[in-house]
Order: structure tokens, then C-alpha cells, then sequence
């Protein structure tokens, strides 16, 4: 193990230290080193140990069970595209991809769809409403439609500013930045969806509804993105309680 030269990020530099260790780790060889072992032969300190392992379990990287010690998971490292990690697609996309495209369309003053309605309870709502495709090493990964409340909006985007994340736009164009979504996992026919990603219109297609909130906890907005079934994988890791 090499020694870590002190400096501005050093719990992050731990961290992805760590991490490189619980790559080359097999199961039944997953034996987490302890934070005296990890400080010395990192040449660190025990909090800055103890704050890169908190990223680590955050992350689902490692389990501590009292009495037994750490255990890491080289598994979990191999996940692909990891919803729990990352909620924003061209953020996950880049870190898998080389290339990473992201097509827009703007709609002003659309009407919300039968979800939009769902949510806001009326159709007669004036609306901005946008198209995401997302692809990567050249194939249709994703296919998003969102519908933002005017009443949120500072302006509407500029048709000559290319944004690539959702977070890019709400900054540039809202009021208030949005913060998080709360998202539904479900399997619905969307002919204009299956038709973006290049798949016959009559394709079952797994979606996640999105409700947006920006910093003030305010719904500002809802989506609903399209996972191409082949060429596209999510996944989760969890925990189980004990």
C-alpha cells in the first residue's frame, strides 16, 4: 500500500486509494484492513480514515458489523449505472462511455400529459415541455419528456445554450435550482418513446415517473424517462437490515 502525500483532498485521495483495494479483493478475501492498519500504512490520521470509510459505506462499498470488522464489496464496485449514485443520466453515462450526446427539443407553452395531470390536476396549465435523448457510444440509451410549471421560471432556455443535465437548465433558467426528484419505477406502452429510441411503437418500455423539487421543496416539474431494454441497464445496490 502506498503512503498518501498530505494535501487539500486527502480524504478523497483515501477514499479512491480505498477503493483500488476493494477492486483487486475476491469474494471470501473481502477483509477490510482496520483504521489503525489504514492510517499507518496510508501515513494519514484516523479521521481522515474514518471519513473516507463513511463515503465507502455510503456507498455501499463495505459493511462494519460489530465484533466481526469491515467486510468490502468488489461487487458492488461492478454495478452498472448506479441509480442509487447517480440520479442524473449524462452524469452516469459519462462515467461509463466515451462518448456521451445529449439531443434536446424545447416546447414552449405545451400542455401537460395524462402524468403532468396526475400530478397538478389539470391539463389547461401552460407549460414549457422538453425532449431528452440520450446516447452513448453512438446508441439510444434514454428517451425523457419533462414538463416545468411556468410559475418557476426566470426565462426560457436559450435555443443556442446546449444543456446536458436537467440541473444545467433549472440553474440558468428557474428561479430556484432544483435539488432532488422522487422517481416510480413502472412498464408502460408510449408510442412517441419506443419511436425515439428507435424501437417499434408497440415495444413495453421500463419507466421512471419523476417528481422534481427545487431547494425550497416545492414540485416545480415532472418527467418521465424511457430505458432502452438492450441497450440501457440500471441498477441499485441495498443493504438488507439487520
Amino acid at each position: 500500500m502506498d503512503r498518501l502525500i498530505k494535501g487539500k483532498s486527502l480524504s478523497e485521495k483515501a477514499y479512491e486509494q480505498m477503493v483500488e483495494m476493494i477492486e483487486k479483493m475476491t469474494p471470501g478475501k473481502n477483509k477490510f484492513p482496520s483504521e489503525d492498519d489504514l492510517a499507518k500504512n496510508m501515513g494519514i490520521s484516523r479521521a481522515t480514515v474514518r471519513e473516507a470509510l463513511k463515503y465507502l459505506m455510503m456507498n455501499q462499498y463495505i459493511t462494519t458489523i460489530h465484533g466481526k470488522g469491515t467486510f468490502a464489496h468488489p461487487s458492488a464496485l461492478q454495478a452498472e449505472n448506479r441509480m442509487d449514485l447517480c440520479s442524473d443520466f449524462c452524469t452516469m453515462l459519462k462515467s461509463r462511455y466515451e462518448h456521451v450526446a445529449v439531443d434536446v427539443v424545447w416546447k414552449p407553452h405545451s400542455k401537460g400529459d395524462s402524468y403532468f395531470e396526475s400530478i397538478f390536476g389539470s391539463r389547461t396549465i401552460d407549460v414549457l415541455e422538453s425532449n431528452w435523448l440520450y446516447r452513448a457510444n453512438g446508441e439510444k440509451m434514454l428517451f425523457g419528456r419533462y414538463f416545468f410549471l411556468y410559475d418557476y421560471l426566470l426565462r426560457e432556455p436559450n435555443p443556442d445554450v446546449s444543456y446536458s443535465t436537467l440541473p444545467q437548465f433549472s440553474g440558468d433558467c428557474m428561479q430556484s435550482t432544483i435539488d432532488y426528484c422522487i422517481m416510480r419505477s413502472k412498464t408502460k406502452f408510449d408510442g412517441e418513446a419506443a419511436k425515439m429510441l428507435g424501437l417499434a411503437e408497440i415495444t413495453p418500455l421500463h419507466c421512471w415517473d419523476e417528481q422534481i423539487f427545487d431547494l425550497d421543496d416545492r414540485i416545480v416539474g415532472v418527467g418521465e424517462v424511457f430505458v432502452h431494454p438492450e441497450n440501457m441497464k440500471l441498477s441499485v445496490v441495498t443493504r438488507f437490515e439487520r
